[in-house]
């Protein structure tokens, strides 16, 4: 058996510049050591173009060849690594433009989503009890995680009434249908109790905008997320409820990691977001790019394979345009340009 090759130092350099000169595992990034690792192994045919080399750190290395880390990760990675420096290619620095568009483009987004999105959870007397939250996609109908809603109604014979709590009052809810496999559910919304909201706007006319009903026009939407991409989450951490009015969501933005493997298959609607600032507490979250398309729901977070901690998981959406004909999603469009090659 012939030696290898020693990979050209000119090849070698590039592909660690590609990775920034860190492990490509997002969240190892070590710098202490770097090896080049061939993503399809030589063994197996691959070899030495820069396309199939990716900087791991000895530790990820030694992970991957011990079968810990798995072969779909390694291909994310380097995904991953392509689809950022695309960026640098088109001359824009891809932090500072993740940042632009958290200023512009996901002000819009905000905006639109704090209002489709409500808490829902038990209405017992006065007493509310959150349990995750909702986002509606059309007139009535909104989307959770089926977990959410197993807990909600396998509490409610003791802890209250199924509710979902909107800005113009409380109203029941009942589910519609579900997907186990994504592990979303689609709930209609019952008639809103807007007493109370009424007797205030008589009070004071200048309320009239904030006490109203959840945006119920259809949603614009995407049914995956590309590995790379920035999004934006926004969700109700107890955490955070002092420095916030009760009905207030936080806005975080993160960066999708790479899909997850679930199964026998690599499942192309689960994606991992790298690792954010806060942590996401509300499942039922709704995750939505920089150009306000609803993309998907925050579900339990997973631990990976190779890692020591849980990442939160999208779980991209029941595609709407099965649910809703005429919505204004551009799925066939985005599809092309999103979709990871196996589906």
């Amino acid at each position: 058996m012939s030696e290898r090759k020693a990979i050209p130092a000119k090849l070698r350099d590039k592909v660690l510049r590609e990775a920034g000169y860190r492990c490509a595992n997002p969240p190892c990034r070590t710098t202490l050591a770097i090896h080049l690792h061939h993503v399809i192994e030589v063994k197996a045919g691959g070899g030495d173009e820069f396309e199939n080399l990716l900087a791991l750190c000895p530790t990820c290395h030694s992970l991957f060849h011990a079968d810990i880390i798995s072969r779909e990760s390694i291909h994310e990675w380097k995904s991953r690594l392509v689809t950022i420096n695309k960026f640098e290619a088109l001359g824009i620095n891809y932090q500072q433009e993740a940042r632009s568009d958290e200023r512009r483009g996901f002000a819009i987004a905000v905006a639109e989503f704090t209002w489709r999105t409500c808490e829902i959870g038990l209405l017992q007397g006065q007493r509310f009890k959150k349990r995750g939250l909702c986002t509606f996609f059309t007139e009535g109908i909104a989307v959770t995680s089926t977990h959410v809603i197993d807990d909600i109604f396998a509490a409610a014979p003791l802890h209250g009434q199924p509710t979902i709590w909107t800005k113009a009052g409380m109203a029941s809810l009942q589910e519609l249908r579900r997907d186990e496999s994504l592990g979303i559910a689609l709930v209609k919304m019952g008639a809103i109790d807007d007493a109370f909201a009424r007797e205030q706007q008589l009070k004071r006319p200048d309320l009239t905008g904030f006490l109203s009903p959840p945006l119920q026009t259809n949603v614009r939407y995407r049914l995956v997320p590309f590995v790379g991409e920035q999004v934006g989450i926004l969700h109700a951490p107890e955490s955070t409820k002092e420095y916030r009015s009760h009905l207030g969501l936080q806005f975080e933005t993160a960066v999708v990691a790479y899909s997850n493997r679930v199964g026998p298959r690599l499942d192309p609607f689960r994606y991992t977001l790298s690792p954010l600032i806060a942590r996401i507490e509300d499942e039922g979250a709704p995750v939505f790019t920089s150009d306000a398309r609803f993309i998907g729901i925050i579900t339990p977070t997973l631990l990976v394979d190779g890692e020591n901690t849980t990442r939160h998981v999208i779980t991209s959406l029941i595609p709407l345009n099965k649910v809703i004909p005429d919505n204004t999603g551009d799925s066939q469009g985005n599809l092309a340009y999103s979709s990871p090659s196996n589906l």
